[in-house]
């Protein structure tokens, strides 16, 4: 006898009354007539066991209960020829038959009222109710025995449920805090990802302005090379400017005793002319004497002619010696206009020259000041001149010092430059583990936040059970 459910009720096996299943019997053929007796329908089926028997059974179902019952026999003793066998078996089953009903509703009647709590039981856990209520399970019997365990069971998911409402409750704050927490993270992740970002665009940045400095650098060290030979070239060339200067200085020095003496030759050039001028002077007067000498001996000529003329014969002769005298006056008074002509122009020359002298003296003077200004000049530019030689060496021997720093920044930056390299590749390997990091980080705040939906969701359906 089977319960609706399958569940053995009467079994020869009286282990598996009450805890094992038709349905879950070792032997196919017993499941099959499981099926058939739990089917509501009454018949006959014939089989083989699982030892290779040949059985039939009688199935009826209990249709008060849901129940099946079946009498399994063997067909050779069913069907044996003996007749008082067969009135035996008949007989027997008969009673059996009649013995299992009464223990049926024997079994029915003491079986009903823990049936009927488990049944209260299982109608409390559908409808979620787990709220303890007082025992009133009386059979201490299998049935008894299963409605306590139903009971049992609802106290056990009674604890459950309340273990898991405090447990969702605390999955739910912590989800909140995960996801609170996650999101923090997120976002300093982000802001390290940007700051890396950031970090890696300025090192490279800095990369290219290291390479750029670089190549300024390697320019400015190129130049710095090429003022280094101007700059000894200079110093070459000053050295050279100041021994020019030096012998520009010494034959200026020779110039100004030149122009001293033009000068001095000048200045007795012009005493002379002044004096030749004062003599033509003298000349002049006497000329005019002369001059004057010459009209009185004419005017005395004349004289003389008329005073020979009144003389007559005897005058004749001292008349031809007045005329002779006469003339030779006249000869010496044009002589002596030509003389006073050729002294005037003498005087005139003599002036012209006494004032070309004393203006030639005047520039001479003036020259000889400049060429004495232009010497100090001289002697001041080689001054200059051996100064700045001077300085020239000095800038060459620091060029050359900045040529010997050149090289070296150039190492140096070569050094920055490489560990600006190193330094961009590692933030490019930062930031892409920065950026996974973020990525696992909103994968993590995803599940928190699903969690969080979980947990709440948790807890709604929770809350429709009465603990």
């Amino acid at each position: 006898m089977v319960s609706k459910e399958g569940t053995y009720i009467v079994n020869p096996d009286e282990e598996a009354i009450m805890k094992k299943k038709i349905s879950e019997d070792s032997d196919p053929e017993i499941k099959a007539l499981g099926e058939k007796m739990l089917s509501g329908d009454a018949g006959v089926y014939k089989f083989t066991n699982k030892e290779g028997d040949d059985m039939i059974a009688f199935y009826n179902p209990i249709k008060a209960t849901g129940w099946g019952m079946a009498t399994v026999a063997y067909q050779d003793e069913l069907f044996a020829p003996v007749s008082n066998v067969l009135k035996i078996m008949v007989g027997i089953s008969l009673l059996l038959t009649i013995l299992i009903s009464l223990g049926v509703l024997v079994t029915v009647n003491k079986a009903m009222a823990p049936l009927a709590v488990m049944m209260d039981e299982m109608h409390l856990l559908a409808a979620g109710d787990f709220r303890n209520r007082p025992s009133r399970i009386t059979s201490n019997n299998e049935l008894g025995a299963l409605a306590a365990a139903v009971r049992e069971m609802r106290q056990g998911v009674s604890n459950v449920m309340k273990q898991v409402s405090g447990s969702s409750e605390s999955l739910a704050a912590a989800a909140e805090e995960l996801n609170a927490t996650t999101e923090q993270s997120a976002q300093a992740s982000n802001q390290v990802a940007n700051s890396i970002v950031n970090v890696a665009q300025g090192t490279n940045e800095q990369l290219e302005a290291v390479s750029s400095t670089g190549t300024a650098i390697e320019e400015l060290n190129d130049t710095i090379q090429t003022v280094a030979g101007e700059a000894d070239a200079a110093a070459a060339h000053g050295r050279e400017a100041a021994e020019v200067a030096r012998d520009g200085g010494k034959t200026l020095e020779q110039a100004i005793g030149q122009i001293k003496r033009i000068e001095q030759s000048t200045n007795e050039s012009t005493e002379v002319v002044t004096a030749l001028g004062e003599r033509s002077a003298e000349i002049g007067q006497i000329v005019d004497t002369i001059s004057n000498i010459s009209a009185q001996t004419n005017l005395l000529a004349l004289n003389a002619a008329i005073e020979a003329a009144r003389a007559g014969e005897h005058g004749r002769g001292f008349a031809v010696v007045a005329d002779e005298v006469r003339k030779l006056a006249e000869s010496s008074q044009e002589a002596a206009n030509q003389i006073a002509d050729l002294i005037q122009q003498t005087r005139k020359d003599t002036d012209n020259a006494v004032a070309g002298m004393q203006a030639g003296s005047e520039e001479v003077r003036v020259g000889t000041q400049n060429i004495i200004s232009m010497g100090e000049s001289f002697r001041k530019i080689i001054e200059i001149v051996e100064t700045v030689s001077g300085q020239v060496q000095h800038i060459s021997s620091a060029i050359s010092g900045m040529a010997a720093n050149g090289e070296e920044v150039m190492g140096h930056i070569r050094i920055i430059g490489d560990a600006s390299r190193k330094a961009a590749e590692e933030a490019e390997t930062v930031s892409a583990a920065t950026e996974e990091q973020s990525a696992s980080v909103m994968e993590i705040s995803n599940a928190s936040d699903s969690l969080s939906k979980m947990a709440m969701e948790l807890q709604n359906e929770i809350s429709k059970f009465k603990l």
